[in-house]
């Protein structure tokens, strides 16, 4: 789930479903729902959704994925999904320095430096191997600006062009 701040004009949030492939077939996207919706608002499509696609293995809501990093409007709507109790979110793993090591046990993806290119470049590959399928001609529409952008730094990383979103 990405989520956006609801403005007109601006980002939209995004819920993508996948289906996680095996041996006899690849990752595919099943379902999406975009619209721009406050981040409070968000919540409900993603209970719908969360509940729609229940795994039929252990009868529980979809694992939801909402992107919660610094400053995101997505830890609004994942506040209320677990206010609601909701069930199943993904849990984002890494090592912590302080307090002697382990592991932090966040709830959400965060985006980082170290994250991002899991999505950009692992996905973009992915989608050109066949190992993952879209099947939304929206989101091939609005991906299609995405590609090589350099930062003010002169750091190459995949992003939207200019003026084009990647909701």
């Amino acid at each position: 789930v990405d989520s956006s701040y609801g403005v007109d004009g601006g980002d939209r949030s995004a819920i993508e479903v996948l289906r996680v492939g095996n041996k006899w077939g690849p990752d595919e996207q099943v379902a999406e729902w975009c619209g721009t919706i406050s981040p409070a608002d968000l919540a409900i499509p993603c209970w719908l959704v969360g509940h729609l696609y229940t795994d039929k293995a252990d009868s529980r809501p979809a694992l939801m994925a909402i992107e919660c990093s610094t400053g995101s409007p997505g830890i609004v709507a994942q506040t209320d999904l677990m206010r609601r109790g909701y069930p199943n979110f993904y849990i984002y793993k890494r090592p912590l320095k302080a307090a002697g090591g382990g592991w932090s046990s966040d709830v959400g993806w965060w985006t980082t430096s170290a994250t991002r290119p899991v999505l950009t470049e692992d996905g973009v590959k992915s989608i050109i191997s066949g190992e993952l399928i879209v099947n939304s001609p929206y989101l091939v529409e609005e991906m299609s600006s995405f590609g090589p952008q350099f930062t003010r730094a002169g750091m190459k990383r995949l992003e939207h062009a200019p003026g084009y979103h990647d909701d």
